[in-house]
């Protein structure tokens, strides 16, 4: 089998709105999204991260960054711990790569 890097970002530049997608390769499969925030947009910032039962979340210095998981499968019963870490490297991840894409 391959080895696939933990995570990826997907984007469809042929959408009418432009979404960034994060990809978590290894289990739990997870598709998440982020949205991107000003700093003076707290109060959005927050709605969208309530809007997701699993997420998480991380700041720039100009930006607020909120990630929602759109989908989640494993082949065994997902421990919330295990899941709640891997949002969190999600995050950690997402954030250094918009750093390394700046």
């Amino acid at each position: 089998m391959a080895d696939y890097p933990k995570f990826m970002i997907a984007e469809n530049p042929m959408a009418d709105r432009s979404r960034v997608f994060i990809l978590h390769t290894q289990g739990p499969r997870i598709l998440a999204e982020a949205f991107h925030f000003d700093k003076d947009q707290e109060v959005e910032w927050m709605n969208v991260q309530s809007q997701f039962e699993t997420g998480s979340r991380t700041e720039l210095p100009d930006e607020l960054i909120a990630i929602g998981a759109l989908w989640i499968a494993d082949t065994k019963p997902i421990d919330p711990d295990r899941l709640a870490g891997t949002m969190r490297r999600m995050a950690d991840w997402y954030r250094s790569y918009c750093i390394w894409e700046d």
